[in-house]
């Protein structure tokens, strides 16, 4: 795949993320120079670089077919919109416009508006890194306007705003001009295209900071309200899709530098709707999704015939399968990502009282988790918005409160925080935390369960009839802390004959010295094994120290995350233990019990952090 001209960071996403016949599948696409110019020399596997701008060095790029290309033809200019009035639109609390038409001698202008409720327009979302960025000025390559301008003419042209992500594509023919024509009727005056970009809409300068935060702060209401979105990718505009497949053109845009940047995530999320620009034309990708079922690809109109294909042809009927299950990986990305937007009222700001906050903390870290940003500070105003608080109020913080911030803004949160490996956040008295530093780790599971948090710390316990995804819980053991001596040991179940291989993903503690400590609890979240890694299956899993026993609830401090080897899922491991004389796993007496959750509260101390 690295010869191929893949992103060593793409490649641990999709590894970790995807089955092996799926990242086959993916290896096989086109990549890197290929299409788009997409370079990935400086690339790692923790970072993508190769969409990261340099302010110092960047400079706009002329369109494909502007005379030589990237230095653009000698006639090609800048063009754009006075800042001041962009400026004092924003400033003013309003968002600005920008209305593109030619003018009768075939000169393009371009005129900065105010958007008002009943305006149409469509919001661009574009990686800096394809060209259409500008750091010195509100302004654009003549030429990359120029094709704007006629994407921007074809949708309007072919009635495509008119589909609803919601409810389906629908199209509403209206008095069309052949309409009128065969009325007998005048046709109507085109009226000027709007369009939003942040080249042009975001005030750029030192002298515009303040209105520059105004506009991020924007971004969300922003594309809510366009008629649609389209996208700009360097790759995807240099590539063809009428001939392709569905998957294919699911598994290309997946593969993206637009689907790897933080902030065209927000932007997905928030459209109503959203066009993908292909070299020969725009692909209605939301239409597409209907069209293959919704939330289940593999209930497709082909499905129908699916039961005449098992009765003619095995190999035929197999093949099918493998082919629906492929396309619902490959197109899981845009599967998530109204998911956020339907919490919403029709006021993106406001949510719907039945949406839960560890399910759109969930959502938000699994889409933001693998992507990038050139400025890394925009991260925490983009989870801000996408978990519905306000993003100046998250920015205006010191750096190292604005995650914990986040955190202590959600009544629940997703218990698979508690497993997660990363960078943790730390306490008052330097003591590593539960609560990760930064939005990296492993996917969220919409099944799994979740906690209660509040100033006193986190409650853990498993509530009955709670709507919502069906929840799996952990299962938990109290054990000896003398297992905790060293970062791996064996627990054999009191109450099961299953044994466990544990091993503590730990850094340091000095809770273990304390002479009052003298069990812990393991959770080990069984409905996650094999999950978190492609190459060696385990279940994840959280160490606490047990404090105190109140009633039934557990006082409890996090230590670390875990991983869970062998069980019941995986008789396998333990004979390739015993033969592996080199692995050292502690036994002690006596066996650890297995508690159960309608019979136990877990409460973990959060020390200051909270």
């Amino acid at each position: 795949m690295l010869a191929a001209g893949w992103c060593p960071h793409q490649i641990q996403r999709v590894w970790g993320q995807y089955t092996a016949p799926t990242v086959y599948y993916l290896s096989a696409l086109p990549r890197g120079s290929t299409f788009g110019g997409v370079h990935h020399e400086t690339c790692n596997a923790d970072h993508c670089e190769s969409a990261s701008v340099d302010p110092k060095t960047y400079k706009p790029r002329h369109s494909s077919d502007c005379g030589s290309g990237a230095h653009g033809s000698q006639f090609c200019r800048m063009i754009g919109t006075p800042q001041s009035e962009i400026a004092s639109i924003i400033d003013q609390g309003g968002t600005p416009l920008i209305s593109i038409e030619r003018s009768s001698n075939g000169e393009m202008q371009l005129q900065a508006i105010k958007f008002k409720s009943g305006l149409r327009y469509v919001a661009l979302s574009h990686v800096w890194s394809g060209g259409l960025g500008n750091v010195q000025s509100n302004s654009m390559q003549y030429c990359q306007l120029q094709r704007i301008l006629d994407l921007l003419s074809s949708i309007r042209k072919d009635g495509a705003d008119d589909l609803d992500r919601d409810k389906g594509p629908r199209k509403i023919e209206g008095m069309k001009r052949d309409t009128r024509a065969k009325l007998g009727l005048k046709p109507e005056p085109e009226s000027p295209l709007l369009f939003w970009i942040d080249t042009l809409c975001v005030p750029v300068g030192s002298q515009y900071k303040n209105v520059y935060y105004k506009a991020l702060y924007q971004m969300a209401k922003i594309y809510f309200e366009a008629q649609c979105v389209l996208v700009i990718d360097p790759e995807l505009q240099q590539m063809t899709h009428r001939h392709l497949s569905d998957e294919q053109i699911f598994a290309s845009v997946l593969c993206s530098s637009w689907n790897s940047r933080s902030w065209t995530f927000q932007e997905a999320c928030m459209a109503r709707i959203f066009y993908i620009q292909f070299v020969d034309g725009y692909c209605v990708i939301d239409q597409k999704w209907h069209e293959l079922g919704g939330n289940n690809p593999s209930d497709t109109k082909a499905d129908a015939s699916k039961k005449e294909i098992e009765m003619t042809d095995l190999q035929v009927s197999r093949r099918h399968e493998t082919r629906c299950f492929l396309l619902q990986e490959v197109s899981q990305w845009f599967g998530e990502m109204p998911l956020i937007t339907k919490m919403r009222s029709h006021d993106p700001r406001i949510l719907m009282s039945h949406a839960e906050d560890w399910m759109r903390f969930a959502l938000a870290w699994n889409g933001l988790r693998n992507r990038s940003t050139t400025k890394t500070d925009d991260l925490y105003g983009i989870i801000a918005i996408m978990v519905d608080l306000r993003a100046r109020e998250i920015l205006e913080l010191p750096r190292n409160e604005r995650m914990k911030a986040i955190i202590r803004a959600q009544a629940t949160l997703p218990l698979q925080l508690l497993y997660q490996a990363g960078p943790k956040l730390r306490d008052s008295q330097n003591r590593i935390s539960w609560a990760p530093a930064r939005i990296e780790g492993e996917r969220m599971e919409m099944r799994s369960g979740h906690f209660q948090l509040s100033g006193l710390g986190i409650e853990i316990k498993a509530a009955q009839g709670e709507s919502g995804p069906a929840q799996a819980w952990p299962h938990i053991y109290l054990v000896d802390i003398r297992l905790l001596t060293g970062n791996r040991f064996l627990i054999e179940s009191q109450n099961t004959t299953a044994r466990r291989y544990v091993e503590l993903l730990i850094e340091r503690s000095n809770n273990l010295n304390e002479p009052s400590i003298r069990q812990a609890l393991l959770m080990i979240d069984d409905a996650l094994f094999g999950k978190y890694s492609s190459t060696a299956s385990y279940a994840p899993g959280a160490c606490l120290l047990v404090h105190g026993l109140n009633g039934k609830t557990y006082e409890t401090s996090y230590l670390c995350p875990l991983r869970a080897f062998g069980g019941d899922l995986d008789d396998q491991f333990e004979a390739n233990m015993m033969q592996d004389r080199d692995q050292e796993w502690k036994v002690f007496e006596p066996h650890s019990s297995e508690l159960r959750w309608n019979e136990c509260i877990i409460k973990i101390d959060c020390g200051k952090l909270m």
